[in-house]
């Protein structure tokens, strides 16, 4: 309840050929506390975080029933407050059956 936060996310597809999409995002979401962040005996300032992040993937429709889908997502958050600072990079695979 102590936390606003404000997004803008854009996110775009197009279609390569009939069985091949490339899609791709990015966004930032800023978080701003209206407490103080308290650990232990001390009391730091109001947190204050923007992250942001970017993804890209390609996906493939194999047959009727079967798709494979490959995506690489990065995210950076960076805070006044050193413990929720954090970067991440992710790379997913994905085979989907569609059990019709």
């Amino acid at each position: 309840p102590s936390k606003r936060t404000r997004s803008l996310r854009l996110f775009g597809q197009t279609g390569l050929t009939d069985s091949v999409n490339l899609y791709a995002g990015v966004g930032e979401t800023r978080r701003a506390d209206s407490v103080d962040f308290g650990r232990g005996q001390q009391n730091v300032d109001r947190g204050q975080d923007v992250l942001t992040d970017w993804m890209i993937g390609l996906q493939k429709k194999i047959n009727a029933s079967w798709s494979f889908k490959a995506q690489w997502m990065e995210m950076r958050n960076r805070s006044n407050i050193p413990l929720y600072e954090f970067d991440r990079r992710e790379v997913t695979f994905t085979l989907r059956k569609d059990w019709r």
